[in-house]
């Protein structure tokens, strides 16, 4: 299957945390992780995700270990292509960060999106006000 660019996505923690946990806008998460493992779409995301979502899921959301380590695994053989931090620009990343007031761990997926010329899917309200490179979940 060839994946078109209006096929392919960045995904960030704020999405991939609703694959597994009950959120608002869980079940439309939950329908582009399907499309993600069935190779329907093509995601993306930096390598740290991984992180970004085991240390939400141990420390905000409190779960043992052992589940926290399934979940991770379950990302890692997902399908969604992590990205490693290195092929991204600092500098650019620092200038989204001043220029949009974001974190610098938001700046990376926002950087990814616009490096690789597609959206970034999210549910963060400040990444969602730079409306040339991100979209709604739902």
């Amino acid at each position: 299957m060839t994946v078109t660019k209006s096929r392919r996505y960045v995904f960030d923690a704020s999405v991939a945390l609703k694959w597994y946990l009950p959120e608002d806008d869980s079940k439309e998460a939950r329908q582009w992780y399907e499309a993600i493992k069935k190779g329907k779409i093509f995601a993306l995301a930096p390598e740290f995700l991984l992180i970004e979502c085991a240390n939400a899921l141990l420390k905000h959301h409190k779960l043992i270990k052992e589940d926290v380590t399934a979940i991770i695994d379950d990302l890692t053989n997902s399908g969604l292509e992590l990205i490693p931090l290195s092929i991204l620009r600092i500098d650019q990343i620092i200038a989204l960060a001043e220029r949009y007031n974001l974190t610098i761990y938001d700046a990376i997926y926002l950087e990814l999106a616009r490096f690789t010329d597609v959206k970034l899917i999210t549910t963060d309200t400040s990444l969602l006000k730079i409306k040339t490179h991100t979209r709604p979940l739902g």
